[in-house]
């Protein structure tokens, strides 16, 4: 994976963490501290979620003029689709994700993308198949997603 496609597949698991707050997997052992500190319940994950914001955009206006350079990079627009997916614009990214696949169907990076998103949607067989897929073309998932979507399918593939 690219540095950029690093850090935006980290700030989509971000925005998912943010969207099961409160779940086993994402509890924040410092939140009651941060509030005794400053019971207005200003925090760095609003600051980050702010940033995140900003650069998804960023990403999603940078990808889209590459898109339209050239519209059969497949890798713009899995990017493009990670954007989205920071944003949680998730039926963008699942079309982008298709998109990239469609154009280079060994790109691992979008079924990455895609699994992630399948999962947001409880569609765990979809992501089972993408996460399958993506492994057999080397792609790599991080330990707390693949925890997550064991826990939550109820499969231990």
């Amino acid at each position: 994976m690219t540095e950029f496609s690093l850090i935006a597949w980290f700030l989509f698991i971000l925005s998912i963490s943010s969207a099961h707050a409160g779940d086993k997997y994402n509890e924040d052992p410092n939140a009651a501290a941060r509030r005794a500190v400053n019971p207005l319940g200003s925090s760095a994950l609003a600051d980050v979620e702010r940033v995140q914001k900003t650069n998804n955009q960023l990403a999603i206006d940078h990808f889209s003029n590459l898109i339209q350079k050239d519209p059969k990079e497949a890798s713009s627009y899995a990017h493009r689709g990670n954007a989205f997916a920071g944003l949680k614009k998730y039926d963008e990214a699942l079309k982008d994700y298709e998109k990239a696949i469609e154009l280079d169907p060994k790109l691992a990076q979008a079924y990455i993308g895609r699994a992630v998103v399948r999962y947001t949607r409880n569609d765990y067989d979809g992501s089972w198949k993408d996460v399958h897929k993506a492994e057999s073309l080397g792609g790599e998932f991080w330990p707390s997603f693949m925890e997550a979507l064991k826990d939550s399918s109820g499969r231990t593939e």
